[in-house]
């Protein structure tokens, strides 16, 4: 993570489809924690930068 610029979590189950977990989000530290219940999110989990 770069602090300031903008990210999505995203989530799948097969690796191929991807849905957005929650708003777009700017970072404010290199490092973030976040958790989720993957019954409800899927089970595989990318960040993607955000460009305005």
């Amino acid at each position: 993570m770069v602090p300031g610029l903008t990210y999505q979590i995203q989530a799948s189950n097969d690796l191929v489809v991807w849905t957005a977990t929650g708003p777009p989000f700017v970072a404010d530290s290199e490092i973030i924690t976040q958790e989720f219940v993957v019954a409800d999110t899927g089970r595989y989990f990318r960040v993607v930068a955000v460009t305005p």
